[in-house]
């Protein structure tokens, strides 16, 4: 039984990210929290090893550590892999005709040093 936990924090990394991929590619947005989205995986394959460590005497400590230092970032990795499909793309439009206004005039009938300088003293 104890062995078979120690499979388990792979399979739920692998099928966090699949389920991740499947909603990208349907075009489910995720609207939630971020951190919840990335941290129950996580979490979840924590609390699998301090489980596993406290119950399972057929293994070293060492053995257990080696395990957890092998899932648990892994977990991660792949938890902020899942997290990148649902970052929100809230990549507005820039009128480029807006942006030459503004600088044709901070640059009408000034010099070209003026013309930095009010570049410069505008942020």
């Amino acid at each position: 039984m104890l062995k078979l936990l120690l499979a388990i924090p792979p399979i739920i990394s692998i099928v966090h990210v699949f389920v991740a991929l499947t909603l990208f590619s349907i075009n489910i947005t995720y609207s939630g929290n971020m951190l919840l989205l990335f941290s129950v995986p996580v979490t979840l394959v924590f609390f699998i090893h301090i489980y596993i460590a406290i119950t399972d005497n057929s293994m070293t400590k060492s053995e257990h550590l080696g395990y957890a230092l092998i899932h648990i970032p892994f977990s991660m990795v792949f938890s902020f892999f899942a997290v990148l499909f649902f970052i929100p793309n809230e990549t507005k439009a820039i009128d480029i005709n807006d942006v030459s206004k503004d600088t044709l005039l901070l640059c009408s009938n000034k010099k070209e040093i003026e013309c930095i300088n009010s570049f410069l003293s505008k942020k």
